[in-house]
């Protein structure tokens, strides 16, 4: 009933008003950073006094970087003097350069600590006091002190015309599968393309690409393990499962990851963490094929061997099982102890042996970057990478 209401509040009510936005400098391309802290912290996450990483070259005349001001209609420009190493830089130089010539915008709106339902910040903020409200009320989408809307002066103050591209780079989550939460993938993907719809309306512009950054490593107890498989699935799955607004064309896409970069503490990437994060999303918004990522299609060989092919050839690895505390295997429903099992990678992709056997095409289950790495530290762990590109292989469940 909810989904419908919202459904028809949007087509409604909001939609319709489309059609009177105003031109705007004709080209633009506006990336907005939104979700809660491995997305703010791009822009503003501590530096070390002597930092090793982070551009510091000139920046390019035609990016600029924007953050809310002081009320959130406004708009201040992000300081990098004396902090050069600003991670967003790394992500707004290659973005400039993947759109040379063409004025680029990223606009910060991430906010820590928040959440995506307002159930869970309503239901849970006395439990854990760092939750910061939330982007969307599941009963009254209109929400004032939802984030959506806070916000969404910061969207209209871009004036977006016709010729000019909305972007969304969302990375959320870490609030809404906390110990005690319930939310489910289907929940949080409805509801997160809730908020993708609504600030896109705010903006002015009925089609938009949303680029999603799978939630990582969270090396605490306070994130039970099935809880992040959930979240993890919701972006996997939302590509391939957008839901339509009206005359909303939007286009999802994962683009970027980071299971693997070291952190600075539970949920936090380090500096130069976020970095090579940065880097990293600009490269899944510039050159995808350069991704490490399943292709979908599977085999199985002699009951023992589970065949996985990947877009792009894999460097070779051997069968072993230094990976596998990455992995979760399934066989009629039972999950594998990582000694009952190996993976080896190469130019086909990847080969998962259970050499106990009993496999079939119908009976099993892998997954790619379980839980939550608690008592881990998968920064220090060997990963499969793209020949290629070097790049990690990306986190994924199948079938």
């Amino acid at each position: 009933m909810l989904r419908t209401l919202a459904r028809l509040a949007f087509v409604a009510v909001a939609f319709l008003s489309l059609a009177a936005t105003s031109p705007a400098q004709a080209g633009r391309v506006v990336y907005v950073l939104a979700g809660q802290s491995n997305i703010e912290f791009l822009t503003t996450g501590s530096i070390p006094p002597t930092p090793t990483c982070g551009h510091t070259g000139a920046l390019n005349p035609l990016v600029t970087y924007f953050q809310p001001g002081a009320s959130p209609a406004g708009l201040t420009a992000v300081a990098f003097t004396p902090a050069p190493h600003v991670a967003v830089r790394t992500l707004g130089e290659a973005l400039g350069a993947h759109h040379a010539g063409r004025p680029v915008e990223i606009v910060q709106i991430a906010q820590s600590g928040s959440a995506l339902l307002a159930s869970n910040y309503l239901g849970f903020v006395s439990t854990y006091p760092t939750l910061n409200l939330a982007w969307v009320d599941e009963t009254n989408i209109f929400q004032p002190f939802a984030w959506a809307n806070v916000l969404a002066p910061v969207l209209a103050s871009r004036g977006l015309g016709a010729a000019d591209e909305l972007h969304i780079v969302w990375s959320q989550g870490e609030s809404d599968f906390l110990a005690g939460m319930n939310t489910s993938e289907d929940q949080y993907s409805f509801w997160a393309q809730v908020v993708f719809a609504q600030l896109a309306f705010a903006a002015g512009k009925s089609s938009y690409v949303v680029h999603l950054v799978t939630p990582g490593a969270l090396y605490s107890s306070v994130w039970p393990g099935p809880s992040l498989d959930r979240l993890r699935d919701a972006y996997f799955h939302m590509p391939s499962n957008v839901i339509v607004f009206g005359s909303f064309q939007p286009t999802i896409h994962t683009v970027a990851h980071h299971y693997d970069l070291e952190h600075s503490d539970a949920p936090h990437l380090s500096h130069c963490g976020y970095v090579e994060l940065a880097g990293r999303i600009a490269a899944g918004i510039a050159a995808p094929a350069s991704l490490a990522r399943v292709s979908g299609a599977t085999s199985v060989s002699g009951g023992t061997d589970i065949s996985i092919s990947t877009a792009g050839a894999l460097a070779t690895a051997a069968f072993g099982q230094a990976s596998n505390k990455f992995f979760e295997v399934r066989v009629r429903g039972l999950t594998l102890s990582p000694s009952d099992f190996e993976v080896a990678a190469g130019a086909a992709g990847l080969t998962v042996r259970v050499p106990a056997g009993g496999v079939t095409a119908t009976n099993f289950s892998v997954r790619h970057v379980a839980g939550s790495g608690y008592t881990l530290d998968w920064a220090t762990m060997p990963t499969f990478v793209d020949a290629a590109s070097g790049l990690p292989l990306e986190p994924f469940v199948l079938p």
